[in-house]
């Protein structure tokens, strides 16, 4: 088989080359911004789902339906330590940079101006005061409540002005701080209140909306919340046949199959499965036998990528927690149970159990249970616990 024809696209956050089961998400999108560009009002979105499940990916999509509407599109993702004023101050003043190489207008300039007093360290006083020339003045507080609201209301003046709409898709929300996560919630919310023309998507872990509600309880009114999910076999079915078939070439039934008992159909998974099946292939229909022997080479190197980076990130007793926990079944844990079978306390491990959920390696679905947030993560546990010595400490 052609390796340059090879149409899966495996990797952190791309766009599989069918976006199979995501039809409504996208459909409902287009339509919201569609409202927002002729002056109607619509919710923003919150993207909830474990890893795997193409959040990213689905929210670069949306940017680029954005984009391709004629809107300014702004993509963040937050990162553990971000300060989320500086960072959103920098991407708007890039976007605002590239607009301006369309005709750069007196308005435009002083915004640029503006936002530069977001990104520079704040003096000792705890105030930044940049003063570019007399035509603009910048004094960001220190207080991401009100710079980030005074960022929005500015450069919501400059898409309204210019007749669209700023697109902001934030990924990996769940990482911000309560204090900054409340800040940029209400200051979308004081900016939409004052009619700036911006819609925002959201994408992080499944407890994104418990966490956004205790940064502000009003956010279960501003966000839609979409919960994505593994795909069912036959959405699994589209996502492998699709790509194959554009390229005169096939899956037999038993494959696909296959390819589904393996992955659980979350996308993620069957992207690196389809694609190693392809590279394997000797023929335009790919048999099961492909499927399997790409098995070996794929598991290894989402064991040493997608798995073992989360792992390298624990502690001894984390990883400890976690060993047990798998040891107890699949899905969603109690944490008494967990601890019973350390012989603790559930509360003596509060902060082992906290940490790990600060860390994205677990969630609470529910009051006194957690769950992995990376699908096929106690499989990993379970193949790697011989190689892990101090798991049996």
């Amino acid at each position: 088989m052609d390796s340059h024809a090879n149409p899966y696209r495996p990797g952190a956050g791309l766009q599989p080359p069918f976006f199979a089961g995501r039809e409504s998400l996208l459909t409902d999108a287009s339509v919201a911004m569609d409202r927002l560009l002729i002056g109607r009002s619509s919710k923003s979105f919150m993207l909830v789902g474990l890893r795997g499940v193409g959040k990213t990916a689905l929210l670069q999509r949306y940017a680029n339906l954005a984009e391709e509407a004629g809107m300014m599109s702004v993509v963040i993702e937050v990162a553990e330590g971000s300060d989320i004023t500086k960072l959103l101050a920098a991407r708007l003043y890039e976007v605002l940079l590239h607009m301006s190489a369309r005709g750069m207008t007196s308005r435009i300039r002083n915004t640029l101006r503006f936002l530069q007093g977001f990104m520079l360290p704040a003096n000792t006083n705890g105030y930044n005061e940049f003063v570019a020339d007399s035509e603009m003045h910048t004094v960001a507080t220190g207080d991401p409540s009100i710079d980030l609201l005074d960022i929005f209301l500015e450069v919501g003046e400059v898409a309204r002005e210019n007749k669209t709409t700023i697109f902001f898709a934030f990924d990996e929300l769940h990482r911000l701080p309560a204090l900054e996560l409340g800040a940029l919630i209400g200051a979308q919310h004081g900016a939409v209140q004052r009619s700036r023309p911006i819609f925002f998507v959201a994408a992080g872990l499944p407890q994104l909306p418990m966490l956004a509600a205790e940064a502000r309880s009003y956010s279960e009114r501003m966000f839609a919340v979409l919960p994505i999910g593994a795909l069912s076999y036959q959405e699994m079915h589209h996502a492998v046949q699709i790509p194959a078939e554009a390229q005169g070439v096939r899956f037999e039934d038993d494959a696909v199959k296959e390819i589904y008992r393996v992955t659980q159909g979350f996308p993620y998974f069957v992207q690196e499965w389809a694609h190693g099946a392809w590279a394997l292939a000797d023929a335009s229909l790919i048999t099961i036998q492909n499927v399997a022997h790409a098995s070996q080479a794929v598991l290894h190197r989402l064991s040493e990528s997608f798995f073992q980076v989360r792992l390298d990130r624990l502690t001894d007793a984390e990883k400890r927690y976690l060993v047990a926990m798998g040891t107890l079944g699949d899905g969603a844990q109690s944490t008494r149970d967990i601890a019973h079978s350390l012989g603790k306390k559930s509360t003596a491990l509060g902060s082992i159990r906290a940490n790990l959920i600060r860390k994205g390696i677990l969630y609470s679905p529910r009051s006194g249970e957690v769950a992995y947030t990376a699908p096929l993560f106690k499989e990993f546990l379970q193949c790697a616990r011989s190689s892990l010595r101090i798991l049996e400490a």
